[in-house]
């Protein structure tokens, strides 16, 4: 035989012995797998398990038991999920209180928009700081007054002509604006003061409120983001009697609205008119809301509102609803027309809106004020805050007309240890699992299976 041929053979020889050596290999790891499993089956917990593996027995039993405890899997999975579901959805549940004795009812806040905009005696000096040298400023008197009054209300009606940049609007307004005079008192003869708030309606002024503080346009022009969350605001109990506030000796007649001290009015919001001189008087009835401290540590998605400082919003540091509405519709518009009115906080990169795209934004006006619209699906997935107040009713007098002796209470219904009592549960019921099963298959997936390996190793 020629000494290629022996090379040949020689080389066949190897690889068949390889292949060999390779098989061996393979069917040592699969019986030492199959002999883990078997091991697991043996000695676990897990009811069913010892009788999937159980020797001496009809293949037929094995396979029953196989399906049994994979039906119990599948049970234990099916209500977990449940479990799951419920724990993320609605773990939270609103009871209704009775003890009002107990608690202290907030004093409803109150929004007034004097129907006078403009200062009627500009000076010259203030018109010509903005608007130059002029020959008639009753004209620019007129101007500036329609543009206070403009919103999306009105947008479409705008017959006025640009004069300064629209992104002046904001700080002439406010240097322009009518100067509201009050004399604000209430049931415990204290003296109150209002603050400047700029609204969808443009600027008034706002008593007992939590967040008026941050609409006001000094804040937003000094861009500051500063949270004050010690305001005191005005709360009453059924053991003083009736408590009231009142507003007089206003020098102009007005719109108020009657809102909840955590919430601001937007476009949408109704409001009350009076004239000038004449005494308006307004009772409303009270329905709160709160939540629990136990319910913070729940995501918004699974209590579904807001506190107060949970602010999502870009243009103010603290949350409500009407806020979030209104930051939406400021974003549709911007949308619609690239720009923003001039009444809501600057953002930077949106330009405000001159006269031309307020008219622009006229034409969307209903779909605007209602943030809604049957051709598209506009979701502003604006949530309810936690700790919120509802006033029902119709020289100003507000007041409560009785105290409420009920409120609703947000609670957490359904914690982190019902979860787990609830999950230990179903794979007790289905498998007959416990906390040191869960523990059994740790160490058998860890310690048990390095001891194992290295058990067989050294037989080898």
């Amino acid at each position: 035989m020629s000494q290629t041929g022996r090379s040949r053979n020689i080389s066949r020889a190897q690889n068949r012995f390889r292949g060999t050596k390779i098989d061996r290999q393979k069917s040592s790891a699969t019986e030492i797998a199959k002999e883990f499993i078997v091991l697991i089956l043996e000695t676990s917990s897990v009811h069913g398990f010892s009788h999937i593996a159980a020797k001496r027995r009809h293949p037929i039993e094995n396979l029953f038991w196989f399906f049994m405890v994979l039906m119990g899997a599948y049970g234990a999975y099916f209500f977990a999920q449940s479990t799951l579901r419920r724990y993320s959805e609605s773990p939270t549940v609103i009871s209704l209180e009775r003890n009002y004795k107990d608690w202290n009812t907030t004093f409803p806040s109150a929004t007034i928009c004097p129907s006078t905009k403009i200062q009627p005696d500009l000076s010259e000096a203030m018109i010509s700081k903005w608007f130059g040298k002029v020959d008639n400023t009753s004209e620019i008197v007129e101007w500036l007054d329609a543009l206070a009054r403009a919103n999306y209300e009105n947008f479409d009606q705008l017959t006025i002509e640009d004069r300064i940049p629209s992104s002046m609007y904001l700080k002439v307004l406010t240097e322009t604006a009518f100067k509201l005079s009050y004399v604000v008192s209430n049931s415990n003869s204290e003296s109150g003061t209002m603050i400047q708030t700029m609204t969808e309606r443009g600027i008034c002024y706002t008593f007992n409120s939590v967040v008026a503080m941050y609409n006001n346009p000094e804040y937003w022009m000094n861009n500051d983001w500063a949270v004050n969350m010690s305001v005191n605001i005005f709360k009453g109990n059924p053991l003083e009697g009736d408590i009231f506030a009142q507003v007089m000796e206003l020098n102009s007649g007005y719109t108020v609205n009657i809102h909840s001290p955590f919430e601001v009015p937007d476009v949408s919001t109704v409001y009350q008119t009076s004239l000038a001189n004449f005494y308006m008087s307004i009772d409303v009835t009270a329905m709160s809301t709160v939540s629990t401290e136990e319910t913070r540590s729940l995501s918004t998605t699974q209590r579904k509102c807001r506190f107060l400082e949970e602010s999502n919003l870009k243009t103010t540091p603290v949350y409500s609803y009407n806020q979030c509405r209104s930051e939406c519709r400021m974003m549709l518009a911007y949308k619609l027309c690239k720009c923003i009115p001039f009444f809501h906080r600057p953002i930077d990169g949106m330009a405000v809106c001159d006269v031309q795209g307020m008219k622009c934004l006229g034409q969307h006006k209903e779909r605007l004020i209602k943030l809604k619209d049957e051709r598209v699906n506009e979701d502003c997935k604006c949530l309810p805050p936690c700790n919120d107040v509802t006033y029902l009713g119709t020289n100003l007098k507000f007041g409560l007309l009785k105290y409420p002796r009920t409120r609703l209470k947000r609670d957490l219904f359904f914690t982190r240890s019902d979860l787990l009592v609830q999950l230990g549960g179903s794979a007790s019921l289905c498998l007959g699992c416990s906390v040191l099963s869960f523990c059994e298959f740790f160490y058998l997936f860890t310690l048990r299976l390095a001891l194992f390996l290295r058990q067989k190793l050294r037989k080898r």
